[in-house]
């Protein structure tokens, strides 16, 4: 059994950094055009489908709609889905279509398309790892706009597919007549310039049949954001210089807090802050080392002051934790205050811990570390601060269990809690999308 000790925010600020007017260096562009900063991984994204994991979740909704999502309070509503009907046993879906709903190519969806599209969810190894691709027994058409999905052993299949890559559903029209992906075509409402990505830059276009009407935006350029930036002082400088109109962080921390900071002053740059929805959490091993002792995880608990690591670690950009998740998702609890700053601690002997920050950890996990390492130390417990020098050592490490406490963090929206459970509690099978 894993044990967490919330530290850090319920919810990262959503932090969105953007040029303001253009400086002498930016590219001139096209009013209603926007540039901007995608997490995508890096290559040739020829097969930008949501049935293959690269390419960038953000770019992917804006071309591909799932049946279904969750509103602002957590409850699942249709968006290709009108309705739909789940039997009593949870065995049988009904999912009746929107009708008129038009793809990229002008085609409406119907319900051999959606078929055709579950179907290959079924199929691909990749999607192992998400519990409805096993349990998947049947997928019929019942009519031209509902489709009859039976599943082997009751699963929360439409929460899942609001979340996830494949529950985006890809056009008909994007497969040749033998079924190979030839084209991205979806729904959503931008289209690809083009009919695959090649490169790091790619152009969306407004789909003017869009069901809900065209968007705003005229253009939208998406640029790859190289992982080198990511929590670096450059990012600053690259939108400030033009390289992009706009970079956003929310799920994880992209933009490094100190830099961020120094943006929030400068007139070339405006800053937009809103709650987030990933959680960093203190993850400790209760199976070995000092916290397989209740009373010590209970000491290290009662000495984490949750204020201080939001005012010293994220520089206050983010909220203290009092939930694993952020509140508002369906079946989760309502968001509370989090827990008043420690008090002085009761003598006790002291014990001493390992805390893994991961690789070549940011300034702000570094930051982190030697707060909760000071906290620690108030409680008796002396706490080890120690980075790895590669991924497979990290890797390698929480394995064989030759660990005591680990920073992590949710995945944050759309996939939180229903994914991060999963990821935190479900077996591990090793047949994750990354391993497939």
């Amino acid at each position: 059994m894993r044990t967490f000790v919330r530290l850090v925010p319920v919810a990262t600020l959503l932090s969105l950094l953007a040029v303001v007017a253009p400086t002498s260096a930016a590219p001139s562009a096209p009013r209603g055009a926007l540039r901007f900063a995608v997490a995508a991984r890096a290559g040739a994204h020829s097969n930008f489908t949501p049935l293959v994991y690269w390419g960038g979740f953000q770019s992917k909704t804006a071309l591909y709609e799932p049946l279904v999502r969750f509103d602002d309070t957590g409850a699942l509503v249709g968006v290709l889905l009108e309705r739909w009907d789940v039997s009593d046993d949870g065995l049988t879906y009904r999912l009746m279509l929107r009708a008129g709903v038009k793809g990229h190519d002008g085609e409406v969806l119907d319900a051999e398309a959606v078929r055709d599209h579950l179907v290959r969810w079924r199929g691909n190894p990749g999607n192992r790892w998400l519990g409805s691709t096993d349990r998947f027994e049947r997928i019929d058409v019942a009519s031209p706009l509902e489709v009859v999905v039976k599943l082997a052993s009751p699963w929360c299949f439409l929460e899942e597919a609001a979340i996830v890559n494949p529950g985006h559903v890809v056009a008909a029209g994007a497969y040749d007549h033998e079924g190979t992906f030839r084209r991205t075509l979806g729904t959503g409402p931008f289209r690809l310039d083009g009919d695959l990505v090649s490169g790091d830059t790619f152009t969306l276009l407004p789909h003017d049949g869009w069901w809900q009407g065209a968007p705003g935006l005229a253009r939208v350029d998406c640029v790859r954001l190289p992982a080198t930036l990511r929590e670096h002082p450059d990012l600053v400088a690259w939108v400030r210089d033009g390289g992009v109109d706009l970079v956003a962080d929310g799920e994880g921390p992209v933009v490094p807090r100190e830099a961020l900071a120094a943006a929030a002053r400068d007139a070339r740059l405006k800053v937009w802050e809103g709650p987030g929805s990933g959680t960093t959490f203190l993850l400790l091993n209760t199976a070995r080392g000092a916290f397989v002792d209740r009373a010590v995880r209970q000491r290290a608990a009662g000495a984490v002051d949750r204020a201080r690591l939001v005012a010293e670690g994220e520089l206050g950009f983010a909220a203290p934790a009092a939930t694993l998740f952020r509140a508002g998702f369906a079946g989760w609890p309502a968001a509370r205050a989090a827990a008043p700053a420690p008090s002085a601690p009761a003598p006790a002997a002291r014990v001493a811990a390992t805390l893994l920050l991961g690789v070549e950890p940011s300034a702000r996990l570094v930051r982190h570390g030697r707060l909760l390492a000071e906290m620690l130390r108030r409680a008796g417990i002396d706490l080890r601060v120690e980075s790895l020098p590669t991924r497979d050592a990290l890797t390698a490490r929480l394995k064989t269990g030759d660990w005591d406490a680990v920073l992590r963090s949710t995945h944050g929206t759309p996939y939180d809690p229903f994914v991060s459970l999963q990821t935190l509690f479900a077996p591990n099978t090793g047949r994750t999308a990354s391993r497939s």
